[in-house]
């Protein structure tokens, strides 16, 4: 049976410095990324703080609203899945929602109570976006198999460093993958959650471009190589390896060859992923 590492804790705790402890405010957008970037601060925050924390997401559309004709679910549908899985052992978070939203304070500034405060002294290195997803729903790995998510099917163009391959290069990779062995699941923003969830979940490791579903992978402790140059990355995700896509094209696929080797590097960058989680309890 687990307990709580008190000590551990309370470390983590002193390393964080919040205003507001207990009621979170986010604006709501399209990205899955953002909304679990807004659950694993209320999650992390009241087992730290063991305090009940309320997060309210508001939202500039009604309930029913899909961003985009295609998609499967709304993003109110997918939160209420993800949400589901989370660890929730010593943890007591309440999730509202309001709708039909005009604060155009809230607007332009997306957050209130999630200033990114953070000091030193924080030797698990545990940040305040850090969460997992709960033991009981962890799937068997299936050996080889790689998923992979880009930026070229997005409703809207993203910014210049979401955008490190375009489609052609990014086909080269998963031929150049499969050419080693490794079996290529690819994702997009269309793909349905359980779907995406299911992948992610019984994958070796991921692939990607920094987001869409990077923290879904993040909350299952998977390695993580992230094509990027900007450091948001490092905010999200740090345990990932980061491929910083050089400019000269000639070189951007040979970062593919002898893939096995850059899968056991991302696998060895994510030890210290797995370790934050363990840090936190006695098994009993």
């Amino acid at each position: 049976m687990r307990q709580i590492n008190n000590e551990a804790r309370r470390l983590v705790g002193t390393s964080m410095d919040f205003d507001n402890k207990t009621n979170l405010i986010v604006k709501g957008t399209p990205g899955t990324g953002d909304a679990m970037y807004a659950l694993n601060i209320a999650y992390n925050r009241s087992f730290v703080y063991q305090q009940k924390i309320i997060l309210t997401f508001k939202w500039f559309h009604s309930r029913g609203f899909n961003f985009h004709m295609e998609d499967p679910e709304t993003i109110i549908e997918k939160i209420h899945y993800l949400q589901h899985f989370y660890d929730k052992e010593f943890t007591n978070v309440k999730i509202e929602h309001e709708f039909n939203c005009d604060d155009m304070l809230l607007w332009a500034k997306r957050h209130i109570g999630f200033e990114r405060k953070m000091r030193y002294g924080n030797i698990h290195t545990i940040r305040h976006n850090d969460w997992w997803f709960a033991d009981w729903c962890r799937k068997e790995v299936i050996p080889k198999k790689i998923v992979l998510w880009n930026q070229t099917g997005n409703a809207n163009l993203p910014r210049g460093y979401k955008r490190p391959f375009d489609r052609e290069d990014w086909n080269m990779a998963k031929e150049l993958m499969d050419m080693q062995g490794w079996d290529v699941t690819e994702i997009d923003y269309r793909t349905p959650i359980r779907e995406a969830f299911w992948h992610i979940n019984t994958c070796e490791c991921t692939v990607s471009y920094e987001g869409m579903w990077h923290y879904v992978a993040k909350n299952f402790q998977k390695p993580m190589i992230v094509l990027t140059k900007d450091i948001i990355t490092k905010h999200h995700t740090p345990n990932a390896m980061i491929y910083q896509v050089p400019k000269r094209l000639e070189h951007k696929i040979e970062y593919f060859y002898r893939f096995d080797k850059k899968i056991q590097r991302a696998k060895d960058y994510n030890l210290v992923e797995i370790n934050k989680r363990k840090a936190l309890y006695h098994e009993g």
